[in-house]
């Protein structure tokens, strides 16, 4: 061959012997020792001990990447792209999630070689608690119990720690999972407002459950222009 190759399948050290034949039948021999390096083709993978999700308090997540060559983690919490983003973080220790965020990672190894993009939606949700009756003046417990509504986190999680409330009517103006899990029961013999009242369209995709309401109005919980309230 005027122009000859060859194609060497295993990484390795190889002694190489080029003879060319000229025009009048003499030779020419070239010899040089080569090293053949294997080209690293294979992308790292990162594995994250804490799935995307709801939690009800901070979290920690620790990612490790996976790779015969060593590796940088790059990662956003704004959603953007950690492979060409301008404010992408390089991965040194747990990140702490205290608020709900769209974290995405990607591993790069010596070769240049990147993962695939990793993404995880986590969402914090606050917890509110409603103390016992007798933590609250028995002449202001419902408007105290109202501010502790009206000042949660759309989303928050409300939990009643007390058995047992009298004369409650509490509006419900966002959405929130009110929830009892000692069977709270609330009594009341007042009439008028429900005790609870879910209203309006910002309270939409709000649940309540737990609780025994005995009351002498019509209703116990009124829903009134939310939807997808879960009683």
């Amino acid at each position: 061959e005027q122009n000859p190759t060859h194609t060497y399948d295993e990484a390795g050290v190889y002694r190489v012997t080029l003879t060319v034949t000229l025009e009048d039948g003499s030779t020419v021999t070239k010899i040089e020792k080569m090293t053949i390096v294997e080209q690293d083709v294979v992308v790292p993978t990162v594995t994250n001990d804490k799935s995307s999700g709801t939690y009800e308090d901070t979290q920690y997540v620790t990612l490790s990447a996976v790779d015969d060559s060593d590796t940088v983690i790059y990662y956003t919490t704004d959603g953007s792209d950690p492979l060409t983003s301008s404010t992408r973080m390089v991965y040194s220790g747990s990140l702490v999630v205290n608020d709900s965020m769209t974290l995405k990672y990607a591993a790069v190894d010596s070769a240049g070689n990147w993962s695939p993009v990793y993404t995880e939606e986590y969402v914090i949700v606050d917890v509110v608690y409603v103390e016992s009756a007798s933590s609250y003046d028995s002449s202001t417990i419902n408007e105290d119990i109202q501010a502790i509504l009206d000042n949660a986190a759309s989303g928050s999680k409300i939990i009643f720690k007390g058995t047992s409330y009298n004369d409650l009517q509490l509006i419900i103006n966002k959405q929130l999972n009110i929830i009892s899990n000692v069977g709270t029961t609330i009594t009341t013999g007042s009439s008028g407002s429900a005790v609870f009242l879910f209203n309006g369209v910002d309270a939409s995709g709000s649940s309540i459950s737990g609780f025994t309401i005995v009351t002498s109005t019509d209703s116990g919980i009124l829903v009134d222009g939310a939807d997808d309230v879960t009683i």
